[in-house]
């Protein structure tokens, strides 16, 4: 008799709301930071793709980023917030060319930040935010999907938005957002008092 596999827990993500985005971002100790975090909270970057983006490939004039060799190596155009433009122009100056986040240890500016650095950023932030949960850079991506789920953003936008090539990797932000449950339960006929298994004296 064959033995029955154990199923792996399916853990639920990490997320937070909009408020407390703003409250993470508010705690960054550098505008550096705090830029690289918006670009995970408002675009849906992943850490790598984050640290990684050059300054070429940012667009202001149409609002657009090209994420260059993404995971499983793909390039994709993605749509800039049109509030967080002002905050991203403001950043980048006069820089026309190079790393938008360089390292600062690198004096020609030839690399930018590591993974590790931007992870250690988002801890620093919501230590200083006084975040009792564990906060990391995917939590950032995890709050991206659940506010477009909260917000009625149809799921082949998401999964474009969020370039899942399954949508199955976008329907766990469904069983984030618990307010269409809500909605559905309350559809429920209300109870006329007749079929009570108690009375109340």
């Amino acid at each position: 008799m064959t033995p029955r596999r154990t199923r792996k827990r399916q853990r639920l993500p990490t997320w937070l709301t909009p408020d407390e985005v703003e409250r993470l971002l508010a705690h960054a100790t550098s505008s550096q930071d705090r830029l690289a975090m918006s670009f995970m909270a408002y675009l849906g970057l992943r850490v790598a793709e984050t640290s990684a983006i050059r300054i070429e490939h940012i667009n202001l004039d149409d609002g657009t980023l090209l994420v260059e060799d993404g995971k499983n190596h793909k390039d994709d155009y993605l749509a800039i917030p049109d509030f967080f433009l002002p905050e991203l122009a403001t950043y980048l100056g006069q820089r026309r060319y190079g790393w938008l986040f360089p390292s600062p240890w690198a004096r020609t500016r030839a690399t930018h930040l590591t993974t590790t650095s931007l992870w250690y950023a988002v801890k620093r932030a919501a230590a200083a935010a006084g975040f009792q949960r564990s906060i990391h850079p995917h939590t950032l991506r995890h709050s991206f999907g659940t506010a477009l789920v909260r917000a009625g953003v149809p799921l082949t936008d998401i999964q474009a938005l969020m370039r899942h090539d399954d949508l199955a990797s976008t329907l766990i932000y469904l069983r984030l957002d618990t307010s269409h449950l809500k909605e559905a339960i309350n559809k429920l006929p209300r109870p006329t008092g007749q079929g009570r298994l108690w009375s109340v004296r």
